[in-house]
């Protein structure tokens, strides 16, 4: 049987601490598309298993140190990932994409670069960050 694979976009510039709660609105905003594409894949006789979600987060909230920032984060995506299993009744967790964005010193930068390290449970794959190159590089 031919695989259907389902491109869901959830962009949300400048998210902070409260879109990340279950009952923000980029939380809500992921699981609503989840919503569309497993009743898209009803209408096919298909069921979906959500693999990957690729997350940018905590972007419009700089003020945090890195601690605070990784707690926040880990806490986002372990409520995140139980949802999305309840929402496509799939056994497996899906994996996570973080690639960290702000300038590679900031805290919240470093806390997304070592979430694979400090919550290896989570399931969570750290990319190379997300910075254009600067002038004279």
């Amino acid at each position: 049987a031919l695989h259907t694979h389902f491109a869901i976009d959830c962009a949300k510039p400048g998210t902070t601490e409260d879109h990340l709660k279950p009952d923000g609105d980029y939380y809500k905003s992921i699981l609503h598309l989840i919503d569309d594409a497993k009743s898209n894949a009803d209408l096919f006789g298909k069921s979906l298993f959500v693999d990957c979600v690729k997350v940018s987060v905590l972007s419009g909230q700089s003020n945090l140190t890195s601690n605070s920032a990784a707690y926040l984060i880990a806490a986002f995506i372990h409520e995140l990932r139980a949802d999305i299993c309840a929402k496509t009744g799939q056994a497996t967790f899906p994996k996570f994409l973080i690639s960290p964005f702000n300038d590679t010193g900031s805290e919240l930068c470093l806390a997304e670069g070592q979430l694979d390290v400090n919550h290896p449970t989570l399931g969570i794959i750290v990319t190379s960050p997300n910075t254009g190159w600067k002038k004279g590089i």
